[in-house]
């Protein structure tokens, strides 16, 4: 069972990260066809369409954790005490590199460039509305000015001073809404990027033997917070 069991494992944690990665990819892709393509969305975004696109995510992330299972194997070690580690093949450096490489293109950059690029547009679309009803809305504010100074020239003053607060107010608080989805979108992407990206490029560093294999000293205690802070964003 140990030969078996260390593939197994390894296979099902790559298959959860590439489930929860492929996951936040497909939700900026459904909320950027919210948000620019709302009359798309009408059609994309179905629930059966949502149930689709979970059967797909699994199903993609099943294939595209295989390559572990070549690339993780059982060695033994020791002379008078045997033991076993279930370790990266190391005899086989070229296909080691190919698999690093493989999970820092498919976890960290793929992932990071689509939502980047889905939630910039999704902040410069909230940003374009908000400038186009803020100019709406100040045009509407002069048109009505305009016949009530006709009508009411006595109290017309007053009228424009309260009006001009209102509206003032009420692009201040726009304006406050549309920063704080900005930063939390682009909290969303930065915070992916420090979790995942210290562990893959560690993993990287480590197959093509700018790191040593064996970690001893502070490395030792650097690739266990990377692993940490992996699990956090899952």
């Amino acid at each position: 069972m140990g030969s078996f069991l260390c593939k197994a494992v390894h296979y099902i944690q790559n298959l959860s990260t590439s489930c929860s990665v492929l996951t936040l990819t497909a939700i900026s892709i459904e909320r950027y066809y919210a948000i620019v393509h709302p009359m798309r969305a009408k059609y994309v975004c179905t629930n059966s369409q949502a149930k689709r696109i979970i059967a797909f995510t699994w199903c993609l992330a099943i294939l595209l954790a295989i390559p572990i299972l070549c690339v993780q194997v059982q060695m033994e070690v020791g002379d008078r005490f045997k033991a076993h580690w279930c370790i990266r093949d190391w005899d086989n450096e070229s296909l080691w590199k190919f698999h690093e490489v493989y999970m820092l293109l498919l976890v960290l950059i793929g992932p990071t460039c689509i939502m980047s690029c889905t939630y910039t547009l999704i902040c410069w679309e909230i940003w374009k509305v908000m400038e186009q009803r803020n100019v709406m809305t100040s045009r509407t504010a002069l048109s009505r000015n305009r016949i009530d100074r006709d009508k009411y020239a006595e109290t017309i003053e007053l009228s424009n001073s309260t009006k001009a607060k209102s509206i003032t107010k009420s692009e201040k608080e726009d304006t406050r809404v549309v920063k704080q989805v900005v930063y939390m979108l682009v909290a969303v992407v930065v915070l992916f990027a420090i979790c995942w990206g210290p562990l893959l490029i560690d993993n990287v560093l480590t197959a093509y033997n700018v790191l040593p294999k064996q970690r001893t000293g502070y490395l030792k205690y650097m690739g266990t917070t990377f692993h940490l802070m992996a699990y956090f964003n899952r």
